[in-house]
């Protein structure tokens, strides 16, 4: 299985979500979880967001000032249909807001692969 890593500006979706609030981030995983979203705040509190952190293996790393989060996730994209590693990371100030940013960025590859294979 080969790796590839697809960094924080190769990818449009992170665009896309580094412009939202930290409450519209909130509210996208809250919907993906079907969790109300009210109280649902895992950018901002870490009991919210450590048991999606735990299950989608999400690295958290300081680096100079700011907070590091990585995911890596098989993928069916290889060449010769062989799966691939992809790794998705982000940076910012807010380690929790990084974890969520690079798992709404995992879920979207994995949906547009989904989406692909129809």
């Amino acid at each position: 299985m080969s790796k590839l890593i697809l960094a924080q500006s190769d990818n449009l979706t992170t665009d896309r979500y580094s412009s939202l609030s930290d409450s519209q981030i909130n509210e996208i995983v809250a919907r993906r979880f079907q969790i109300s979203s009210s109280k649902f705040e895992p950018c901002k509190n870490a009991s919210d967001a450590w048991q999606i952190i735990l299950d989608n293996k999400i690295s958290i790393t300081e680096d100079g000032g700011a907070w590091e989060a990585s995911i890596d996730f098989v993928s069916p994209t290889g060449s010769h249909g062989t799966n691939e590693i992809l790794t998705k990371f982000y940076e910012c100030e807010n380690p929790l807001r990084a974890a969520m940013m690079v798992c709404l960025m995992m879920w979207d590859r994995k949906d547009e692969i989904n989406n692909t294979q129809r």
